[in-house]
Parts: structure tokens; sequence; C-alpha cells
């Protein structure tokens, strides 16, 4: 269920790339953190780092096999919202730089549909009762020396198997509805190699091909008749009439 939140007092400022390489970003804050979440294809391991430039302090967190960039992205704001040192200041100015355009304008829009950055919301709003909070783009792999320190942190973090339960941030309806229909597809497809039959039909069909099944669930029923005919042999082909002596 979507929540709302109207009255966000944090900044988000998204300079652009120009204003990057012509030095024109202001990052004169008391505090100033980096953030980075990262994701490995080959293991689909993925972590989340954060660099202190202020202190040099430097935190990473890993967060298994079943986390999308975006997920490791707003986790590691998350968690920079909650670091203690951080909460221990009064009337500080604290920037928090991350390379993720799709977290900071999902932290802007009133609507909020996922838990996590309802959770980053929450975080966000009880730093800012004693200080001021501004969340500001930063571009990823342009030579930014801090942001490659969060970056390296995450991949350091994405480099190491989880050790726990899974999943670390839970699951989106969305995505166990997708893991079940591959799941149908996986079975299905079993099921297919092992029918001793069909000889046509299998060296037409090679693999399973989602989009050719929605393909064919928008012809009208002829035209879906004769496709099916065709791919199984069972239509008014020189073959398939000699083999019913027609």
């Amino acid at each position: 269920m979507p929540r709302f939140y109207f009255d966000k007092n944090y900044e988000v400022h998204i300079p652009t790339r120009d204003d990057w390489n012509e030095s024109m970003v202001d990052l004169n804050n008391e505090t100033v953190y980096f953030t980075d979440g990262s994701r490995i294809n080959s293991t689909g391991q993925a972590g989340a780092g954060i660099y202190n430039q202020t202190d040099c302090e430097e935190y990473y967190y890993q967060l298994g096999s079943r986390c999308s960039v975006f997920k490791a992205e707003i986790y590691a704001i998350l968690q920079c919202a909650g670091i203690h040192s951080l909460h221990c200041r009064n009337s500080a100015s604290v920037a928090i730089c991350s390379d993720s355009q799709a977290v900071l304008k999902a932290l802007t829009t009133p609507k909020v549909n996922y838990v996590l950055v309802a959770e980053t919301v929450c975080a966000l709003t009880e730093l800012l009762v004693y200080n001021s909070v501004r969340l500001v783009w930063t571009p990823g792999h342009c030579r930014i020396p801090e942001n490659e320190e969060a970056d390296g942190l995450s991949r350091q973090a994405s480099a190491i198997k989880f050790t726990g339960p899974e999943t670390v941030l839970g699951i989106r309806s969305l995505t166990v509805r997708n893991e079940l229909r591959l799941w149908a597809c996986r079975e299905q497809w079993k099921q297919w190699h092992k029918e001793t039959k069909c000889r046509q039909a299998k060296q037409m069909l090679r693999q399973v091909n989602l989009s050719y099944t929605k393909y064919a669930l928008r012809l009208c029923r002829t035209d879906l008749r004769t496709l099916v005919g065709l791919l199984t042999g069972h239509a008014d082909l020189n073959r398939h009439l000699t083999l019913m002596q027609v």
C-alpha cells in the first residue's frame, strides 16, 4: 500500500555533469558522505558502501543475492542517515551524495510505494530534527575520489558471499510473481523435453520465448489456429495431408 509524505524538509540537488567538471558544485557542508550500491551479475551478490569525506570513515554492508542495485543504493542512504555520530551533532550541515538519480527522485516524490524508500524518508526526517540535510547527485565513474571510494566499498561488500538468512531487504510482490512465472516456464520446458512425440513442433519451438507467447495471445482465434497448425504440422500442408491420406 502506498504511503504519502508531503513535508520533506531535506533538499535534493541534482547538478549536471558540467557543473561537476567545472567544480561548480558546493560541498562546503560540515559533514559530507558519499554512498553507493553495486551488484555482481555473475554471482548475484549485492552490497552498499558509505564513505565519510569529513572524518575519512568507511562503512560497507553485504546485502545477499536477492537485492537489486536500486535497493542497494537506497539502503546505503538509509544506513548513512542512521549513523550514530550524525545524530550526536546539533545544527550541523550534512550532505549525502549518491550517483543514482532514480533513488534521489524516489526520495522527492510525495507518493512512496516501497517500504525501503519509506524507511529512508523517515530516517532522513529524524536526522533533520537537529540538523540540515542535503542530498546531492554525483556522476558515477567520473574520477571523483570520494565517490570512487564509496564505489570501491560497495564492490568490496558485493564480492563477499552473504552469510545468513535471505532475503536481507525483503522481496516485492512483483519479484515473487516474476520468479513464479520463470519457474513455471522452466518446469514446462522440462516436461516438453521429456515428451517423446511432437517431433515437428520440437524442431520449430527450440526454446521458450515469452515475446512470441505474448504475440500469439494477441492474435484472433483464426490466426492463432493457423499459427499453431504451422508450428505443429497439423495444417493444410502437403506432408500432413499425405499422412492423413487426404
